[in-house]
């Protein structure tokens, strides 16, 4: 071990912060990551904008920059601002580009690794994309699904940490969830994702997007929610999806129409909830994205009651129900600690490729 950690310090990777006095044989010294010997950037590709923050090895935020995507997320728009946002962000932060260990990337949807990876997502259009190999970074580059990047980030620095088994539950224009299941052997639970938004909540619901009818989604999605928002107010809100949600959230104390909205809410996300517990049967369920954690507390008191009824009762006695803790970085610190992983693997030597 100390051979270990004296290579470790001589190639700057750890740091030595003190020491403590010891009862008997020589002081113990206090270690921790040097955060200044490289840096990780991490990518949240959203359905109408693109996300980017440059962290330090300590996961500390530097920069962080954004690019609207006005016409959704086209193929070449969203490789576009990958590449904007890169840039700015070393800018910003003063970073070479050789200090940057490399580029995380959260997307929507399916990631396939073999022989490259590829993303598939029937929702927004993409079928089978290679987004590596379009990027051309000259920076390794890491692609994985932005709701298992949230859920990494929530599981190392968030409401994840120290649940065996926890799943997250992602809800923004679209709905996901990732699993993290306590192998034993392993230093952290293996992260896995799953198309939870299109499991079917209704038979007879409403059409979905991915071309079947009464997903999860198209009760608890953002643009679902602000649609049935406008039918009950009899208008369109001004402002998008996020201004009608925000306005329902500010109006449901003391207006029973939005109230009603929410109870309805609770009771199509509360079935879907239980469905993840029943299967899953996890210690901890973490609600995040920014539609959860937007309605998050208007929601969990009806949502416990709902789970109540919906779920068997020996999964549902050890499963505690959480709002994600990090908020405005979490899918793109996510991201980024995909390439902190592969740091890791590597014995915190990095290479290209």
């Amino acid at each position: 071990m100390s051979t270990v950690i004296s290579e470790l310090v001589a190639e700057g990777v750890v740091t030595e912060v003190g020491a403590l006095r010891s009862d008997g044989g020589r002081p113990r010294q206090l270690l921790r990551i040097a955060p200044d010997h490289a840096y990780v950037v991490g990518v949240d590709v959203g359905e109408h904008s693109v996300r980017a923050t440059l962290h330090d090895l300590s996961m500390k935020v530097l920069a962080a920059a954004d690019v609207p995507l006005p016409d959704g997320p086209v193929v070449a728009d969203v490789v576009r601002a990958i590449r904007t946002l890169t840039s700015v962000t070393m800018s910003d932060a003063a970073v070479p580009s050789g200090s940057v260990l490399g580029v995380g990337i959260g997307v929507p949807g399916i990631v396939t690794h073999e022989p490259e990876p590829f993303v598939h997502s029937q929702v927004i259009g993409w079928d089978g994309v290679p987004l590596r190999r379009l990027l051309d970074l000259g920076l390794p580059v890491a692609v994985g699904n932005g709701t298992r990047a949230m859920g990494q980030a929530e599981l190392w620095f968030g409401a994840g940490r120290g649940a065996r088994n926890v799943v997250f539950a992602k809800l923004d224009y679209g709905v996901s969830a990732s699993s993290a299941a306590d192998r034993g052997s392993e230093r952290l639970p293996t992260l896995r994702t799953c198309e939870w938004g299109h499991t079917s909540v209704s038979v007879d619901g409403p059409r979905c997007r991915c071309g079947t009818h009464g997903c999860l989604e198209t009760y608890v999605g953002a643009d679902a929610i602000a649609r049935r928002y406008a039918r009950a107010r009899g208008k369109r809100i001004r402002g998008g999806s996020r201004k009608a949600i925000a306005t329902l959230v500010s109006e449901a104390p003391e207006d029973p129409t939005a109230a009603g909205l929410i109870e309805e809410m609770a009771g199509y996300l509360g079935v879907g909830i239980a469905n993840l517990v029943n299967l899953f049967q996890p210690d901890r369920v973490v609600l995040g994205g920014w539609v959860g954690l937007e309605l998050g507390p208007a929601l969990l008191p009806e949502l416990r009651r709902v789970l109540a009824s919906r779920t068997l009762r020996q999964p549902l006695a050890r499963t505690e129900l959480r709002l994600a803790e990090l908020r405005t970085h979490a899918e793109t610190t996510g991201a980024a600690t995909l390439q902190v992983e592969r740091f890791l693997a590597l014995g915190a030597r990095p290479v290209p490729g």
